[in-house]
């Protein structure tokens, strides 16, 4: 894991992955975390997650408090998980904290084309 920690780097080098459009994901140096961005045409805003990731799993767990588009001035806890499953596949899945229960409210699996 050194290559991980030598300034900010994209995950789509480190491990020759391929990012979605709209999700950006990579080390931060100076703060020596995980970071992950999301943005798509369901709100106006950018959300910010940090994480982990474990080695021994190859998961990174991000978090954050996500404003709410449903209903605004609210947050909601988010848990983002991606799995590397393999050179050419991995899984990311979205959990929101409702009510004090988390939902897993999506998953995504990415497979490269070849």
């Amino acid at each position: 894991m050194a290559g991980l920690t030598r300034g900010f780097r994209s995950l789509a080098a480190v491990y020759r992955l391929w990012l979605a459009p709209g999700v950006l994901n990579g080390y931060d140096n100076v703060t020596r975390q995980f970071v992950s961005s999301w943005i798509d045409s369901f709100g106006t805003g950018i959300m910010l997650m940090t994480g982990k990731y474990d080695p021994a799993t190859r998961v990174f767990t991000y978090l954050t408090d996500m404003d709410d588009p449903v209903k605004p001035g609210t947050k909601v806890k988010v848990r983002e998980v991606i799995r590397l499953v393999g050179p050419d596949t991995h899984v990311m899945e979205w959990y929101e904290s409702r009510g004090g229960k988390d939902a897993k409210t999506m998953e995504i699996v990415y497979t490269r084309k070849k």
